[in-house]
């Protein structure tokens, strides 16, 4: 076994080692887990954005705002007009139908 040693906050490794202790999983197996997966896609298993999500580092200690969340999905959800043929689309039709209707 090849070993690997990197320098990271204390409180975010505190946080995450109680995160993947209640999914069941140390430290060394969430890490496994996640190098594997980005080996296996040959990517990233997650998507890296500067948008917030409602998620704080520090969970379970911070919890999202569901609430909020789903207030601001739903009003986006209502500013949004489609076609009833819509649910016949695909994203890329969505997408390019939403593109039109901007300009």
């Amino acid at each position: 076994m090849a070993k690997l040693t990197m320098n990271i906050d204390p409180e975010l490794k505190d946080d995450a080692a109680a995160l993947f202790e209640d999914m069941g999983l140390n430290m060394t197996t969430a890490i496994t887990m996640f190098l594997k997966q980005s080996v296996r896609d040959g990517m990233l298993p997650f998507q890296p954005s500067s948008y917030p999500t409602g998620f704080k580092v520090g969970y379970p200690k911070h919890q999202m705002d569901h609430k909020k969340m789903i207030e601001e999905a739903e009003a986006d959800r209502a500013s949004v007009k489609l076609p009833s043929y819509a649910g016949r689309l695909t994203p890329d039709d969505i997408k390019e139908e939403l593109s039109r209707r901007e300009k």
